[in-house]
C-alpha cells in the first residue's frame, strides 16, 4: 500500500510522489512518478523538476498518513505510571518518541525530556537500551525507528490504544 500525493506541475505536467503506507513519513518519498498528459513515458527538464514542492508533499502525506480513527495515547501517562524502567516502559519510549518523529517533530528527545522532566542525555540512553532490547530499530543519524513486534506487543500490553 502507498501514501500517494498528486501534484500539478502545470504545462500538462504531473508528479505522483509515493511513501510507504506501513512505515512513518519521515524524508522524501520512496518513488516520483512524473507524467505529460497521461502520455506514459515522456522525457522532461530539470525546470519541470524543480517545480516539485516535496515539503508540501510530505506535510501533505502526514496528513493522509494520520488515521482520525486511532486515538494516540497519552505516553507521559503511561510512562510516568509505571513504578520502575523495564522493558515495557522502554518500549513506550520507543512508540512515543517513532510518533513524534513521524509527526513531523525535529527533536523528539528534547520534547519527551521536557514532558518527563528527564534529561536528553537520559531519554537516549533509554533509546539506545530499547535497541539493543530488540524493542526497536533505529537509523543511525536519523530521527524515527520502528518498534519491533515484541516492542509493539509490550506496548499494546500497556494499557495503550496503539502501537
Amino acid at each position: 500500500m502507498w501514501i500517494k500525493v498528486i501534484q500539478d506541475l502545470d504545462d500538462g505536467w504531473t508528479a505522483e510522489l509515493l511513501w510507504k503506507s506501513d512505515e512513518p513519513v519521515q524524508g522524501g518519498p520512496a518513488e516520483v512518478h512524473v507524467r505529460h498528459d497521461g502520455c506514459g513515458i515522456a522525457s522532461c527538464s530539470f525546470a519541470v523538476l524543480r517545480r516539485l514542492d516535496f515539503p508540501a508533499a510530505q506535510e501533505e502525506a502526514r496528513r493522509l498518513a494520520r488515521r482520525p480513527d486511532q486515538e494516540t495515547p497519552n505516553y507521559p501517562a503511561l510512562i510516568t505510571s509505571r513504578d520502575r524502567i523495564d522493558d515495557t516502559t522502554l518500549a513506550l519510549v520507543a512508540a512515543w518518541y517513532i510518533h513524534l518523529a513521524a509527526s513531523g517533530e525535529k527533536h523528539p528527545n528534547r520534547v519527551i525530556a521536557d514532558e518527563l522532566d528527564r534529561s536528553e542525555a537520559t531519554i537516549r540512553g533509554w533509546l539506545a537500551a530499547a535497541k539493543r532490547k530488540a524493542l526497536m530499530i533505529g537509523t543511525p543519524g536519523r530521527v524515527g525507528g520502528q518498534l519491533t513486534g515484541r516492542g509493539r506487543r509490550l506496548v499494546a500490553e500497556s494499557g495503550s490504544t496503539r502501537p
